[in-house]
């Protein structure tokens, strides 16, 4: 598996590219996340423990350290306050 520096956030709206984003980094080797449906890796429950993690100033994800790339997660809806605390950069 090949090792990336730093993380991918493919944030947007619906019907923006999210999922065609989530296809395009698996291809070319990241290991991508799209969504927090149940099922898609253990514990994931629609993004609600993540959510619960990220409001109460817990920026220690479990899925940080599973994946390279997020697409289409809810933790996009927490952005800003997420930015501050995980020194990534958002672009648009």
């Amino acid at each position: 598996m090949t090792q990336y520096d730093g993380k991918v956030f493919g944030i947007g709206f619906y019907k923006t590219g999210t999922t065609t984003l989530f296809e395009a980094l698996r291809i070319l080797g990241y290991n991508t996340i799209n969504g927090d449906t149940p099922g898609s890796y253990p514990g994931a429950d629609d993004g609600a423990t993540l959510i619960r993690q990220i409001d109460a100033g817990d920026f220690h994800l479990p899925t940080f350290a599973m994946f390279d790339a997020f697409t289409d997660t809810r933790i996009s809806g927490s952005g800003r306050r997420f930015t501050r605390c995980t020194r990534t950069r958002a672009t648009s």
